[in-house]
């Protein structure tokens, strides 16, 4: 058996680089980790996140698209679940799925990024449970 510590990244495709650094810089404190240019594609990445907590890899792609996504969004756990909520809808950053969402043990905020990943923005870690 493997001993997992924790999720080391997500890698993911994204529409516009610059969008989505601000994005992620603005809403969630997320520094820019590392950028280059990726030996495997030729497009720019950047690992971006909170170090030790979070980390994502994206990649620019020309060739982006949605169909056949395996993964349909990802959460992430707030602290100031009410600022959160309020700084969205100051900035009119649309809530999908008219949320916030109660569920039995905690509270869910759905919104997409720039190039449309969809993220779920949690009250209660792992649910509450």
């Amino acid at each position: 058996m493997f001993k997992i510590k924790g999720i080391d990244h997500l890698n993911m495709n994204i529409r516009n680089y610059e969008e989505t650094k601000k994005f992620y810089s603005k809403y969630f404190g997320f520094k820019v980790l590392e950028e280059d240019i990726s030996k495997m594609s030729g497009n720019t990445f950047m690992v971006i996140g909170i170090p030790g907590i979070i980390s994502l890899c994206m990649y620019e792609s020309e060739e982006f698209n949605f169909e056949n996504q395996a993964i349909s969004h990802f959460g992430l756990n707030v602290e100031n679940f009410e600022e959160a909520l309020d700084l969205l809808k100051k900035d009119n950053i649309p809530l999908l799925y008219n949320s916030p969402i109660k569920w039995e043990s905690s509270e869910s905020i759905y919104i997409s990024d720039p190039s449309g990943h969809e993220i779920e923005l949690t009250k209660n870690f792992a649910g509450g449970f």
